[in-house]
């Protein structure tokens, strides 16, 4: 008898978590000192990496997105990537250019710090480019597939 009482404790306790997480999701939150951007895949397939290379008031940098147990990055995840200004060497009262150029790598390869990866499995979009201000977040998305092509598009929505 003790035994059910515990598992039924259990369970309850099991959904009142999990209607909590439903009810009232973690929503991310961009600091002041940082710049958001919020990248949603609308793809057809999953792909192996979301490589990225940007400028940002003059500087280049490189970057990118896979996922620690090697699996793909699904057709409509939501990735977030935040950068400071300490890391960026921005002050908080400047307009900022941003250009970003997306990379998609169709397969998973383990990522390497150069951002160097096979051609024929490597996929080039358009570079996107706004103004950015710190403490904002801002929303690419990135549509298409391996059979017809990518396209990242900025939207104005974030």
């Amino acid at each position: 008898m003790k035994v059910h009482k515990k598992i039924a404790i259990a369970i309850l306790l099991i959904a009142v978590a999990v209607a909590g997480y439903i009810l009232y999701p973690r929503k991310f939150k961009v600091r002041e000192d940082e710049i958001a951007l919020r990248i949603q895949m609308d793809t057809k397939e999953d792909i192996g990496l979301l490589v990225y290379d940007y400028n940002i008031a003059g500087h280049d940098y490189s970057g990118g997105i896979s996922n620690a147990d090697r699996s793909l990055i699904g057709h409509d995840e939501e990735l977030i990537v935040t950068w400071n200004d300490e890391e960026l060497k921005i002050k908080t009262e400047e307009d900022i250019p941003f250009k970003i150029t997306f990379r998609i790598i169709t397969e998973y390869t383990d990522p390497n710090y150069e951002n160097n990866y096979p051609e024929g499995i490597t996929v080039y979009l358009d570079p996107i480019e706004w103004t950015a201000h710190l403490g904002e977040e801002y929303e690419v998305r990135i549509t298409g597939d391996s059979t017809n092509g990518y396209e990242a598009q900025y939207t104005d929505g974030a």
